[in-house]
């Protein structure tokens, strides 16, 4: 059973919206059929299907406005984990940097997969992020990677990455790193995260509202029901 990391936020958090209807991808969009009978691949199209996806799918809980919809997103998870995978290894395996594009869009399905409960999914996700990672030193991937090992309850090395990354001058991460602390029940951390991310990110509205919740101590974390991987 998968193990989520839940904050309850009890001023602002839980006044959620359903998500706007997923819209399906097709693949005949993707892999072109050419007047002449060969295939040709639009990686603008693939970009588009995976960023769809992931509005829906990036994180847990998933947000879908029907059941419908989730199951065919988990149908298409497994189409374009398979797509990509094979783009990747076969198609352009001789061009580096649409390798390390393609392997970047993997990771991200992988951790779609994840979410879907798929089997073997956050090895994967893993595996993908910890080579990209290995190549290209990139803050922006650490921080990605480091999200979603929190979101998988893996706090210890989710903060090794974020932190990593806040130190390469990517301060996107100083939100999860705000939320970690919180995790760790360190709430005057979690404001001074918080106020840099702001200070960083000033139109974000919701990381306002939640700063005021916790200086006004209306925020509940509640980690009772989940086992915390300290790895």
């Amino acid at each position: 059973m998968k193990k989520i990391l839940t904050l309850a936020l009890s001023l602002f958090l839980c006044q959620g919206t359903l998500a706007k209807p997923y819209q399906p991808f097709n693949q005949d969009n993707i892999l072109i059929t050419q007047k002449d009978g060969s295939k040709a691949v639009d990686f603008g199209a693939l970009d588009t299907a995976v960023a769809k996806l992931r509005r829906h799918a990036s994180g847990y809980p998933l947000q879908f406005d029907n059941e419908t919809e989730k199951a065919q997103a988990k149908q298409d998870v497994i189409i374009l984990s398979k797509m990509v995978n094979y783009l990747r290894s076969e198609v352009v395996k001789d061009n580096k940097a649409l390798q390390q594009h393609l392997m970047l869009l993997e990771a991200r399905v992988a951790v779609m997969a994840y979410n879907f409960d798929y089997a073997q999914a956050r090895d994967s996700a893993d595996k993908l992020y910890e080579t990209l990672i290995t190549q290209t030193d990139d803050p922006k991937l650490k921080a990605e990677y480091g999200a979603f090992l929190a979101s998988s309850t893996r706090t210890k090395k989710a903060e090794k990455f974020m932190k990593s990354a806040l130190k390469a001058g990517e301060k996107s991460t100083l939100y999860g790193l705000a939320m970690l602390s919180l995790t760790q029940n360190n709430r005057k951390q979690a404001i001074s995260y918080l106020k840099d991310y702001i200070d960083y990110a000033p139109n974000d509205t919701n990381a306002k509202q939640f700063l005021k919740a916790l200086e006004d101590d209306k925020v509940v974390i509640k980690t009772d029901k989940i086992n915390l991987d300290t790895k």
